[in-house]
């Protein structure tokens, strides 16, 4: 069981509780060590926040566009369903994933993927009685006990397309298109590597040639290798081993060993690409790390890093059309998805220099002096808020040469100072922060006057 050291509860005796009764609190033991970020996560901080608004504003922005309905999946599902979908033999499973028990006994872990999640929802949900395909997309947190380094965290985050119910080859393309003009969009030099894994007919005689060449290489391999060569020998293929490597670059090829069907619709997906111009190259090694997939699988990189031998992939998935049936779904439930690493991107982009908007500057800034000042503020605050002008303040200082400090760094066109005189008089002062010049008026007439100097 993966990684329970990590997760799991001390489990409670037997008969220690009786039936309805709470748990008793656990009172921490005191320690003057401080608390520091788990090894593998990262806190985002506010001046991280636009780069991660830009990817994610464009990838909601892409997936309205392309005709995608969000859904939100929970982050705790059934040990199984990732056991079932993913693999007992990929690595995700047997060494990267967060898995416990629960106080009840059931056997939950954190999702590392969200295919199998969305999977299950559409036959839950009995989305295969609503118009065929049925396209999906979310984004959201992910938990892999990995190996940390630049991009790759335990805590992890993607946006993830799922088409669900549909053969069609032009679904496969769309999706690798929407990638391709994603990433585009946001700065980014791309180039995907395609290949077809073929399907449960044709898949097997391939895997026995491929068994065979393996094993005449099997002292050479690393010690995952041997196993996965016992398990599932084509994920030797993706072994990020140098040694592993070079006794994969000159293994058979999937695509000398597919059947017709399978090699019909490979080439009308690539006969698509063609059309939509992306940007593409074959690549007859590559098969993803996941057990579901099949017929076609695709993986984005930075045309940059094209010829390193493992370059970091920013995007990748490819079909599955077994997945839901096996889950107990409807049979013949095709389908296909990708997802995209949220934290890769963003380091691409701040590696390429791509220019990123920074959060809007206030028009206007308000100062207040003085606790009758302070009290009025806020709601002058909120009248301005509504009014639709851009307005920040900070009720916590008090002296006026703070404030017109903040009132500069902000950027703000105009400061607002309100002090004891004015809130006698009804008034307020105008400050113009570009020539220093300023004016007394009336706060009722505030927003009618703000609105014409604004449009200068």
């Amino acid at each position: 069981m993966a990684h329970k050291q990590f997760m799991k509860k001390k489990p409670v005796p037997q008969n220690s509780l009786k039936d309805n009764e709470p748990l008793k609190k656990m009172t921490p033991k005191k320690s003057s060590k401080k608390p520091q970020l788990l090894r593998g996560m990262k806190d985002i901080l506010p001046q991280e926040q636009p780069y991660w608004e830009y990817v994610q504003e464009s990838a909601q922005q892409a997936s309205r566009a392309y005709g995608y309905q969000r859904i939100e999946v929970p982050v705790l599902e059934e040990y199984q369903l990732f056991a079932r979908t993913v693999g007992e033999s990929s690595d995700i499973v047997s060494k990267e994933m967060y898995d416990f028990e629960t106080p009840g006994g059931d056997h939950v872990a954190l999702r590392p993927e969200f295919t199998a999640g969305i999977c299950r929802a559409f036959i839950e949900h009995g989305m295969k009685n609503i118009p065929q395909p049925v396209k999906l997309w979310t984004d959201g947190p992910l938990f892999r006990y990995d190996r940390p380094q630049a991009g790759r965290y335990r805590q992890l985050h993607q946006v993830d397309w799922e088409i669900i119910g549909s053969h069609q080859p032009a679904i496969d393309a769309e999706l690798i298109s929407l990638g391709s003009h994603l990433l585009g969009d946001l700065g980014l030099e791309v180039m995907a590597r395609v290949n077809s894994i073929g399907c449960r007919e044709c898949r097997p005689a391939y895997i026995a040639v491929l068994k065979e060449y393996f094993k005449t290489h099997k002292k050479n391999l690393c010690e995952d290798c041997k196993n996965r060569l016992l398990k599932n020998p084509l994920r030797v293929l993706d072994c990020k081993e140098e040694a592993c490597q070079a006794i994969a670059a000159e293994a058979p090829q999937i695509v000398d060993h597919l059947c017709e069907a399978c090699r019909e619709h490979f080439m009308k997906v690539l006969e698509y690409l063609d059309e939509g111009d992306v940007v593409y190259h074959l690549h007859p090694r590559l098969v993803r790390g996941l057990d579901y997939y099949s017929h076609t699988v695709f993986e984005f990189y930075l045309q940059k890093d094209q010829e390193e031998a493992s370059p970091a992939a920013l995007l990748g998935g490819g079909r599955y059309d077994y997945l839901i049936q096996d889950l107990g779904g409807p049979g013949e439930t095709p389908a296909v998805g990708m997802a995209m690493g949220i934290e890769r991107v963003i380091l691409a982009i701040k590696e390429a220099g791509v220019p990123v908007a920074q959060p809007p500057t206030p028009d206007v800034f308000l100062a207040q002096i003085g606790e009758t000042a302070r009290k009025r503020a806020l709601q002058l605050f909120e009248d301005l808020r509504q009014a639709e002008i851009a307005v920040a303040a900070n009720i916590s200082k008090n002296g006026l040469s703070d404030q017109l400090s903040l009132a500069n760094k902000s950027q703000a066109k105009i400061t607002l100072i309100l002090g004891q005189k004015e809130m006698i008089d009804n008034t307020i002062i105008a400050r113009d922060m570009e020539n220093g010049s300023q004016e007394t008026i009336l706060q009722t007439k505030l927003i009618d006057f703000l609105k014409k100097q604004l449009k200068k």
